[in-house]
């Protein structure tokens, strides 16, 4: 989806992303930016990545090749009431997503294939959590 960025939510950006188009959103309540097919799009994602402590990177193995067609569910492990913070569709090859200090489960399939990785984010700093499919 490529949309204006959101500037209330995603405001601690800078007015340079601002003012881009690239693709971001908010899935009930959490913030994330998406996207990096194109160079202008890699670099706009990669000059905001210090704002956000959940970073995924989605390619092929061996060749490296990014992919695009990565549909991903972010899970909390300790959150009975509301165990899916985030769900996305087609997205890929880059996605950055800021959640509140916890533990969390990435779901991510692509080409028939599903992986799942635990994550636990700090009150402080970042992770970044790469996924790989066979070509």
């Amino acid at each position: 989806m490529k949309i204006l960025m959101f500037v209330g939510m995603l405001s601690t950006l800078g007015a340079g992303l601002v003012a881009a188009s690239m693709p971001a959103g908010a899935d009930a309540g959490v913030v994330y930016a998406g996207g990096g097919i194109g160079m202008e799009e890699r670099t706009l994602l990669e000059s905001a990545r210090g704002e956000f402590n959940l970073r995924m990177i989605f390619a092929s193995k061996g060749s490296g090749a990014y992919r695009a067609d990565v549909d991903v569910e972010v899970r909390n492990t300790r959150d009975a009431a509301r165990p899916v913070v985030l769900r996305l569709e087609n997205t890929g090859p880059l996605l950055y997503t800021s959640l509140p200090p916890g533990r969390y489960e990435v779901k991510v399939q692509a080409a028939g294939r599903q992986q799942v990785k635990p994550v636990a984010l700090p009150e402080r700093g970042a992770r970044e959590l790469v996924f790989y499919w066979d070509e």
